[in-house]
C-alpha cells in the first residue's frame, strides 16, 4: 500500500494547486492528469519501484513517471519544490518513524544509503522541506524534521473524501487504516447496488448512489474516489464534479475526462504491471 500513500500526496498537491490558480496554465508538463504509472521515491533498485523526475533516471532499474514534466513544482518556504522532491518526502518520514535514533539526530546520508539514493538529492530536499534544520555534523533533529515533513505534505490537515464504488477494491480501500496518518478521510461510500440501511466497510457507511449529490454539497466534499466498472465511471465522475469535488482519483480502468479546475489522477494498473514485468525482465537478464 505504499505507493497508494505517494500517489494520494500527489493527488492532494494537485487538489492543493487547483485551488490556489488564479489564472492561466502551469506548464506543459503539470497538466490535470498527474501521470498513470506510479512515481518511485528513491527505492528503485527493489523491483517494482518507479522512478519520478530527471534526478531518477540514472539509476539502476528506474523509469521515468509519466505525465510529470519540469514544471510540475510547488512553493515551500518561498522556493521552489518539484514534484519528485515532493513524492520522496513520504519515504523520507516512513524512514524517521521508523529510526532508531539514540542521539535524537539523523544525517541526509544515513537516509540515503537505507534508501538507496543519492546523499546530494537527499540533502537538497532535506534543506527545502526543513530550512535551516540541520546542524554540522549532527544532522537533523528527528522530531523536528518529521513535522516538518509531515506539514510540508499536508498530512496535518487531513482531506475529506467520499468513494464511489463499494465493490471489492473500494471496500479494501475503505478498510485501510493508513490513509489516516496520511491526513485523507474517507467520510462515506456510495454504491449503485443501493446497499441495505446501516451497511458499513471500514468503519465507513455505505449508501445507495442517489444520496451523493446532497452529501457531497452538504460536507463540502473537495475529493472523490472512484473504483466502479469502468463503464459508469464517467457518469459517475460528472456527478462528483457537479457537486462540486474538485479532484478525482480514479481507479477505474479507463480515461476520464474533467472540465478545467479540476485535478484528475488515473491509476493505470495495467500500465504500472508492464512497467513492473519489463523490470523483472532486466533483473532477470542481468541488466
Amino acid at each position: 500500500m505504499y505507493l497508494i500513500w505517494e500517489r494520494a500526496e500527489v493527488l492532494r498537491e494537485r487538489l492543493k494547486k487547483t485551488e490556489n490558480k488564479t489564472g492561466g496554465g502551469s506548464g506543459a508538463g503539470a497538466d490535470k492528469r498527474v501521470g498513470t504509472v506510479g512515481a518511485g521515491v528513491g527505492a528503485d533498485k527493489r523491483v517494482g519501484t518507479v522512478g519520478a523526475g530527471a534526478e531518477a533516471d540514472k539509476r539502476v532499474g528506474t523509469v521515468g513517471a509519466v505525465g510529470v514534466g519540469a514544471a510540475a513544482e510547488r512553493d515551500a518556504g518561498g522556493a521552489r519544490v518539484s514534484l519528485a522532491t515532493m513524492q520522496r518526502a513520504p519515504s523520507y518520514l516512513r524512514y524517521l518513524k521508523g529510526a532508531d535514533a539514540a542521539s535524537g539526530y539523523v544525517s541526509s546520508v544515513e537516509i540515503a544509503e537505507f534508501l538507496g539514493l543519492n546523499d546530494m538529492v537527499v540533502k537538497k530536499d532535506l534543506n527545502l522541506i526543513c530550512p535551516r534544520g540541520g546542524k554540522p555534523r549532527m544532522g537533523f533533529a528527528v522530531d523536528k524534521l518529521t513535522a516538518a515533513i509531515e506539514s510540508f505534505l499536508g498530512y496535518d490537515n487531513a482531506t475529506d473524501a467520499v468513494l464511489v464504488g463499494a465493490g471489492r477494491l473500494g471496500r479494501t480501500l475503505l478498510c485501510y487504516e493508513g490513509f489516516a496518518g496520511y491526513g485523507l478521510n474517507i467520510v462515506a461510500a456510495f454504491d449503485s447496488a443501493s446497499p441495505p440501511a446501516g451497511t458499513e466497510a471500514g468503519g465507513k457507511r455505505i449508501f445507495g448512489v442517489d444520496k451523493l449529490d446532497g452529501l457531497v454539497k452538504r460536507m463540502r466534499i473537495r475529493l472523490g474516489i472512484i473504483t466502479t466498472p469502468k463503464d459508469s465511471a464517467q457518469s459517475v465522475c460528472d456527478g462528483l464534479v457537479a457537486a462540486g469535488v474538485k479532484a478525482i482519483w480514479n481507479f477505474a480502468p479507463t480515461n476520464l475526462k474533467v472540465p478545467d479546475g479540476v485535478a484528475l489522477k488515473n491509476e493505470d494498473m495495467a500500465a504500472s504491471l508492464a512497467v513492473l514485468s519489463d523490470m523483472l525482465k532486466r533483473t532477470s537478464d542481468g541488466r
